[in-house]
C-alpha cells in the first residue's frame, strides 16, 4: 500500500472538494491509502455526508491538525509560528516515512519551504525545481523550473534537465526524452552568459540534449523537457494559461453571434472539448517539486476534486516507480560526468 498525505484545508474551495478527490483517487487505484490532515470533526462530518462504505474508510486515515496556514500568509510561518499547521504535519508524515508523498493546493510558498527544510534536498541537488506539465498538439511535455528559483546557476539548469528527463520517463512514458534549453534564438551564439554556460554543460554531458529552443517551438513539441530558470518558466506558464483562456473565450463569444456560427460550433463541439481538456490544469493534478527528498505535489489553489484526484494518483505513481531513488542515482552518474570535464 502506498500512503499519500493530503493537506485538507489547503485550497480555495470547500474542504469537501479535497476529500471527494481523495475518495475518487482511492476508487481508481486499489493500492493507495490517503492520510487526511486537518480538523478531524470536520472531516468525519464529510464522511457521514458522503456515505462512504467501510472498504473506502479503511483506506482513509485522519491526522489531526486544527491549525491552518492561509494562502496570503508568509511562507516562512510554516517553519516558525505554524509548525502544527496541516501543511507542516502532512510534510512531516513524508519525512518520517509514514507517507511517500504530500499533495497540497494550499500556500505553495509554504509547501516549498516545508519541503526544503523538513524533507531536505536530494544529495548533490542544490536547487529543487518545479516540473510543469505543458500540453502540445500530440502529447505532454515538461517545463522545469516553473517558479521555484528566480536566480540560478548553470549547474542548477543542468540538474533541472536531469530531473526533468527522469520525470518525463515516469509520467509520460518517454524512453529517451529530448531535452532543450529555452533561449531567445536557436543559434549557439545567442543568449546571455547563463544560457551559454548551461548550453555547454548540457551539450557535453547529456546525450539527449537537442540544443536551444524558442517559446513557439516548445509549443510545437520539439522537445520533451524544456529547461529554464524559475522566473522565465513562471512567465511562460502564466502566458500559456492566459492565451488558452483567451482563445476559448473568443470562440465561445464568436459562435454566439449568428445562427450559422452556432451550427458550425455544433460540428466542431468534440474538437473544442478536446482542446479545453488539453488546456485544463485539473487533468494534470499538480506539479511535482523535484529535487527534495520526498514527493511533494503542488496543486493549483483552485483545484477541485478532479484536480486533487489526479494529483494523488500522480504522487502514487511517482512513489510506485521510485522517482526519488532514481533521481538520486542518476544525479550521481551525471555529477561524475561533470567531474571528468
Amino acid at each position: 500500500m502506498i500512503n499519500i498525505a493530503l493537506d485538507v484545508p489547503g485550497g480555495d474551495f470547500s474542504q469537501k472538494e479535497r476529500i471527494v478527490g481523495a475518495v475518487e483517487a482511492l476508487k481508481e487505484s486499489k493500492n493507495l491509502k490517503v492520510f487526511l490532515v486537518g480538523d478531524s470533526k470536520l472531516i468525519e462530518g464529510y464522511f457521514t455526508e458522503l456515505k462512504l462504505d467501510s472498504k473506502l474508510l479503511s483506506r482513509l486515515e485522519i491526522v489531526e491538525s486544527k491549525e491552518i496556514l492561509e494562502m496570503d500568509e508568509q511562507p516562512s510561518k510554516v517553519l516558525k509560528e505554524k509548525r502544527n499547521s496541516s501543511i507542516a504535519i502532512a510534510t512531516e508524515l513524508v519525512k518520517n516515512g509514514k507517507c511517500s508523498g504530500i499533495v497540497s493546493a494550499g500556500n505553495s510558498g509554504a509547501q516549498m519551504a516545508a519541503a526544503l527544510f523538513q524533507l531536505g534536498r536530494i544529495s548533490l541537488i542544490e536547487r529543487p525545481g518545479i516540473a510543469i506539465p505543458i500540453p502540445t498538439v500530440d502529447r505532454q511535455i515538461v517545463l522545469i523550473d516553473g517558479g521555484a528559483n528566480v536566480d540560478v546557476k548553470a549547474r542548477n539548469l543542468y540538474d533541472f534537465a536531469v530531473m526533468g528527463g527522469i520525470f518525463s520517463k515516469i509520467a509520460y512514458k518517454v524512453d529517451k526524452p529530448k531535452i532543450a534549453l529555452i533561449n531567445n534564438g536557436t543559434e549557439e551564439e545567442k543568449g546571455n552568459k547563463l544560457t551559454k554556460e548551461a548550453f555547454n554543460l548540457l551539450k557535453n554531458n547529456l546525450p539527449n540534449f537537442v540544443g536551444y529552443i524558442e517559446g513557439r517551438e516548445m509549443m510545437e513539441g520539439k522537445a520533451d523537457v524544456v529547461v529554464c530558470d524559475g522566473f522565465t518558466g513562471n512567465v511562460i506558464l502564466k502566458t500559456i494559461e492566459g492565451v488558452g483562456l483567451t482563445i476559448l473565450s473568443f470562440l465561445k463569444k464568436d459562435f454566439k453571434k449568428d445562427p450559422l456560427k452556432k451550427f458550425g460550433a455544433l460540428l466542431v463541439k468534440d474538437t473544442l472539448f478536446t482542446l479545453k481538456k488539453k488546456m485544463d490544469y485539473r487533468e494534470y493534478g499538480g506539479a511535482p517539486l523535484l529535487g527534495v527528498n520526498g514527493i511533494s505535489i503542488i496543486s493549483h489553489g483552485s483545484s477541485d476534486s478532479l484536480a486533487i484526484r489526479n494529483a494523488i494518483l500522480l504522487a502514487g505513481e511517482m512513489a510506485e516507480k521510485k522517482i526519488i531513488e532514481k533521481i538520486s542515482e542518476e544525479i550521481k552518474i551525471y555529477d561524475n560526468l561533470l567531474k571528468k570535464d
